[in-house]
């Protein structure tokens, strides 16, 4: 039925159901009748087979018999009768039946009960014939009456008929009936079809009409909506994600055609253009970043992120960084804290861990002014590690809390570009979390400093809630330079930390 609308589908299932009902129930009613009908003339031919058995039984010789029989039974109004012997010679036979027989098998073949035939009499048309075995007063015989089929044949003619003409009738009005109620049932789906075909990319703000009624049809209806509002926020964050990305380059690549433009104008020297060729190169270092970035951030949301796990105490990656960010945070005239750990084990990707801590380790130290403490502490909630990590800094308004995790999203833009972040350090955060079935929230109030919150769940292996420290790690011996090149490389902190102090 390719090529078919669903309503003519229905349509044709709904009459193919019901004209298989419909002949069901004709047959049911035609056999039922029949049943009846052959009850009537069952009932009928019994009574004359008692009424022939009497008189058999009470008769006292043959003769007598023959002449009771002609008086009662020659000339019946419906029936037809005849007695034969057991050798199968007619005794007597009803006047209309002339030379024809209703006895067309061995008498030894009538049981004690009777027997009931149809039988078809030439001439005389189709009976319905009882046959009993009857003691007589010279011997046994073989009693039969006919009573014939006609008026209910004629009966049955007529239901059969009326059958057959009204069932089509019936079966096409109810065909009708349903096509023009299907068409109704389907008439909401071709509205949200007309509605669907007007969604365009340019008004992704369109809905379906939902019928009022609470059917599948407005279920379907609001799930389609919801759907449509998931895909309208899903554009919307693509197009400001791509006018974000290109405000974003647009600045670092008008640095580096200026920078070009005024080496090939202006420099006179072999410094000059070594100058000029460093500042290009810090900035396509920040753009090569940036670019890696945002690549980190799709493969991890198309989830084709590599994932090199293994179970390992989350202090481990944890305090290492912490013990590099030290001297960032020595520089700065801030005091980096980390309280024992427990070893708790949790199923991670190290160095996807590492970038977490670099960057959450690198916001609260940035942010945090000379003076000030981040604070890294640890506790077990239910089968989750919790880590905390809470600076003494300026705080994150109120307002700007729900979008901090959002890509590009900058609380400061002036004084976070000049910082040298690109507002991906924390979508890239909560992008790994998530992809370790863990979770990330921020907690803060202006002035008040902020607390960011990792849970991560942990392995069977790690139930363990005692404190284990890293020494090496908690005296946090001063960073060497390789050990920072790493930390910049790996953990997303900016190319060049300028040894200047952010005021809140």
């Amino acid at each position: 039925m390719k090529g078919i609308s669903i309503r003519w589908r229905l349509t044709v299932w709904c009459g193919v159901v019901f004209g298989a009902v419909l002949a069901a129930f004709a047959v049911v009613v035609y056999v039922t009748m029949l049943r009846y009908v052959t009850k009537q003339i069952d009932y009928v031919v019994r009574e004359e087979l008692v009424e022939m058995e009497q008189q058999v039984e009470a008769s006292r010789d043959r003769a007598d018999l023959h002449l009771e029989l002609t008086q009662w039974f020659a000339h019946h109004e419906a029936c037809e009768f005849e007695v034969s012997d057991l050798q199968g010679e007619s005794f007597f036979r009803g006047g209309r039946l002339g030379t024809d027989r209703l006895l067309q098998f061995d008498p030894a073949d009538v049981p004690d009960e009777g027997r009931w035939d149809d039988q078809l009499i030439p001439g005389l048309g189709h009976y319905r014939v009882g046959s009993q075995r009857v003691s007589g007063p010279t011997g046994a015989f073989i009693v039969q009456v006919a009573s014939p089929w006609k008026s209910h044949d004629s009966q049955l003619s007529a239901l059969l008929h009326i059958l057959l003409l009204a069932g089509p009738a019936v079966l096409g009005l109810t065909t009708w009936g349903g096509y023009v109620l299907v068409g109704r049932a389907l008439a909401p789906v071709d509205r949200m079809a007309a509605a669907a075909d007007k969604i365009t990319f340019r008004a992704l703000d369109r809905r379906l009409i939902v019928p009022k009624s609470n059917d599948e049809l407005s279920r379907l209806a609001r799930t389609l909506n919801g759907m449509l509002d998931r895909l309208h926020n899903a554009f919307r964050e693509i197009q400001r994600f791509t006018a974000d990305a290109a405000h974003e380059l647009r600045t670092p690549l008008a640095v580096l055609r200026s920078t070009a433009e005024v080496g090939l104008r202006t420099a006179r020297s072999r410094k000059d253009l070594w100058r000029a060729l460093e500042n290009m190169l810090d900035v396509t270092i920040g753009m090569s970043r940036l670019s890696d970035q945002l690549l980190f951030l799709c493969h991890e949301e198309a989830g084709v992120g590599a994932k090199n796990r293994e179970a390992a105490p989350i202090s481990k990656s944890l305090e290492s960084v912490a013990a590099e960010m030290d001297l960032v945070a020595g520089e700065k005239g801030v005091k980096l804290e980390v309280r024992p750990l427990g070893s708790w084990v949790v199923d991670s990707d190290e160095l996807q861990m590492r970038r977490v801590w670099y960057n959450l380790l690198d916001n609260a130290i940035k942010y945090t002014p000379a003076g000030g403490t981040v604070i890294v502490s640890g506790c077990v909630s239910q089968h989750y590690a919790r880590i905390e990590v809470e600076d003494s800094g300026c705080g994150i308004p109120a307002d700007h809390l729900p979008h901090i995790f959002d890509r590009f999203y900058r609380v400061d833009k002036a004084r976070s570009r000049s910082a040298g972040g690109t507002g991906l350090g924390l979508a890239i955060c909560k992008a790994i979390v998530e992809s370790h079935h863990g979770t990330i929230k921020a907690s803060s109030a202006s002035g008040c400093g902020t607390r960011f919150s990792v849970e991560l769940p942990l392995t069977s292996m790690g139930e363990s809630k005692g404190p284990v420290v890293d020494q090496a790690s908690a005296s946090r011996s001063p960073l060497r330079s390789s050990s920072l090149v790493s930390a910049l490389s790996e953990g997303g902190v900016n190319g060049r930390q300028e040894k200047q102090v952010q005021q809140c």
